[in-house]
């Protein structure tokens, strides 16, 4: 018993003055570490040894006072300028049409064809006609034209049948109203058959289709009107209705 604690306090004493260099030798080596960790390095620039500079102080408080104020940039933002768009051309206005000439005299003509009836005492007849007018326009409302006329037909008395005709030349005078519509009254010589005599005429009508030259005085179109001719004769008067359609220049 005694060897084996002789044996033991032999081996453990070292052992123990080993574990306890080991020990403080490692605790200054991490003290080392410690202390050269915590050591400024000294910069390039400046030595280690000189002192760092100290801030400087504060001014005071009159002399941090904000300069006079300027107005703020307005936040808005500015559009970029561009040159102001130059305004369109003028729309040139359409030329006014020319001036219509003024009225004046010119040739009047015209042709027509119609058909009606011839009545005499106790005497009825069917006839188809055809007309001209030859003559001068003054103006606008009045024309003089000669207008001749041939008819012929057929018709009966009592139980008697057979073919009839006339014959006429008047000289009349028209007026045309609002380039439309025209009356005409006129006289002249006529034959119906072998009677012959003085002749008194009207006619009415208008122009439903009609065009006026711009360029000098001028009207022509559709003709639609109606003549009624007395014809007085040595065997008595005799009446003719004719309605007709044509074309007239005035």
């Amino acid at each position: 018993m005694r060897a084996n604690i002789k044996a033991v306090l032999i081996l453990g004493i070292p052992l123990a003055l080993t574990l306890g260099d080991t020990a403080a030798s490692a605790r200054k080596k991490h003290h080392r570490a410690a202390k050269e960790a915590s050591a400024p390095t000294p910069s390039e620039d400046a030595p280690a040894a000189s002192p760092a500079p100290s801030p400087a102080p504060d001014p005071p408080a009159a002399a941090v006072a904000p300069a006079a104020s300027t107005p703020a940039p307005d936040p808005t933002p500015v559009a970029a300028t561009s040159p102001a768009p130059e305004p369109p051309p003028p729309v040139a206005a359409p030329p006014p049409p020319p001036p219509r000439p003024k009225d004046g005299v010119r040739f009047r003509g015209g042709i027509s064809l119609g058909g009606g009836g011839e009545f005499i005492s106790g005497f009825t007849a069917g006839l188809g006609a055809i007309d001209g007018r030859l003559g001068v326009q003054i103006n606008k409302l009045v024309g003089i034209y000669v207008q001749p006329h041939v008819a012929f037909g057929a018709g009966s008395i009592g139980s008697i049948s057979g073919a009839t005709g006339s014959a006429a030349a008047t000289v009349m005078v028209d007026f045309t109203f609002i380039d439309r519509i025209f009356v005409g009254a006129g006289g002249g010589f006529g034959i119906v058959n072998n009677p012959y005599g003085a002749v008194a005429q009207l006619r009415f009508g208008g122009y439903p289709v009609i065009k006026v030259a711009q360029d000098r005085p001028r009207r022509k179109g559709l003709m639609v009107g109606a003549d009624t001719r007395f014809y007085f004769t040595q065997v008595g008067p005799v009446l003719e209705l004719i309605a007709s359609i044509g074309y007239e220049a005035f």
